[in-house]
């Protein structure tokens, strides 16, 4: 779907602040989880991290730049379908010194707080919060399958729901990652440690939604990447959660999914296009809003006069 340009106004500003209010929270159940307010979203930097964004060939999806995210750059996409949200103060002084407007142009436009862009990256990153603790809680009570270093090809198979797996490190170059299972089956990889690698690599999905498919790695040792996904070769697919890390992607790989992380480095190039195309854009509600209002008016004019 091909999202129509946008400029800001306060309707449509008020409008997107009704949906992040209203928007599902993160939740981890046994039927399985729940992104909320990040599921938009197909790059979010939480909050206190960075975010560089230098060559994309293609971004489907929303950008996030959250409370006192530093920008060391913003430029040279392609094609960009979605919008960016920058949270109001620093984060706003940030991105518009790195910014470069004439090869960073998002189809919805540049959201900036305060208002609608700062509350739904706000509840952005309580759901991130909310997420982590109910990750944590989920593997601290099992069933968790060990599967050790991840360095050659791996099939693994749902048994419908949650299927949880423990990684000691991805270390994959030229590998194969095989998930089978149904419309219900959610795998789930929790991985420790820095330097976990995902190059020329690639995801084949047997009846698994890519949306059901998460990469929480654990690290907070920001100086180093959590995960390097790389490679014109790789075709990565799912949502990489690293809340206290860092995420490095680059070359023109295949990547449908997301990276919600402390900090993000993207470059070289890169493609990524969240899966969740149905998600729609502010500005088609605010041109709901617009007609419904102007639907209401109308019916007013109607009335008939009293006798």
């Amino acid at each position: 779907m091909k999202i129509p340009s946008m400029k800001s106004s306060a309707g449509g500003s008020a409008l997107l602040l009704l949906l992040a209010l209203t928007a599902p929270v993160a939740q981890v159940t046994a039927a399985g989880i729940e992104l909320g307010n990040t599921a938009s979203f197909a790059l979010l930097a939480l909050e206190g991290g960075s975010l560089e964004i230098n060559s994309a060939h293609s971004i489907v999806g929303n950008v996030g730049y959250s409370q006192n995210v530093l920008v060391p750059n913003a430029q040279k996409v392609d094609s960009f379908i979605g919008s960016a949200y920058v949270y109001s103060g620093i984060t706003t002084t940030n991105f518009n010194a790195k910014v470069a407007t004439a090869t960073y142009a998002p189809t919805g436009g540049i959201q900036y707080g305060p208002g609608a862009a700062d509350t739904l990256l706000s509840n952005a990153n309580a759901d991130a919060q909310a997420l982590q603790t109910g990750l944590n809680s989920l593997f601290s009570s099992g069933p968790v399958t060990n599967l050790g270093t991840l360095s050659s090809n791996t099939s693994l198979a749902g048994a419908g729901g949650l299927n949880l797996f423990d990684v000691t490190q991805w270390q994959f170059n030229s590998n194969t990652l095989t998930l089978t299972g149904g419309s219900n089956d959610w795998f789930v990889f929790r991985a420790g440690g820095i330097d976990n690698s995902w190059s020329q690599s690639n995801t084949v999905l047997n009846g698994v939604d890519p949306n059901h498919v998460l990469f929480y790695l654990t690290s907070t040792d920001t100086g180093h990447d959590a995960i390097t996904v790389n490679k014109d070769s790789s075709i990565f697919s799912g949502t990489i959660f690293a809340p206290g890390g860092l995420v490095i992607y680059h070359n023109p790989a295949t990547f449908n999914g997301r990276i919600i992380a402390h900090a993000i480095d993207v470059h070289s190039d890169f493609n990524i296009s969240n899966p969740t195309l149905a998600v729609p854009e502010p500005e088609i509600y605010a041109m709901l809003g617009l007609g419904l209002g102007l639907m209401g008016w109308a019916g007013r004019r109607r009335k008939p006069q009293a006798a």
